[in-house]
């Protein structure tokens, strides 16, 4: 993968290489996403086969709605009504 190809997979900005790793911001779900690879060069980073599975899979995961939101609703619609 490219490095232009990462940064438009994530979205992503502010790529930053330094002595001690590489650094990028990826917007995701409206959610803003500090990625941090420390002790890895920027060729490593860019040859790592897991960026776009995960990608998808954050995807997936913010179209689930949480356990805790399905207990809640559950237990809301399941409650007795006081009077």
């Amino acid at each position: 993968m490219t490095k232009d190809q990462l940064l438009s997979l994530w979205n992503a900005d502010n790529w930053e290489v330094m002595s001690c790793g590489v650094y990028f911001t990826a917007h995701r779900a409206d959610k803003e996403l500090h990625i941090n690879c420390n002790d890895y060069t920027e060729a490593e980073i860019l040859a790592m086969p897991f960026w776009e599975r995960l990608a998808q899979e954050l995807d997936e995961l913010d179209r689930r709605p949480t356990r805790s939101y399905r207990k809640n609703s559950l237990m809301m619609r399941t409650s007795p009504i006081c009077p």
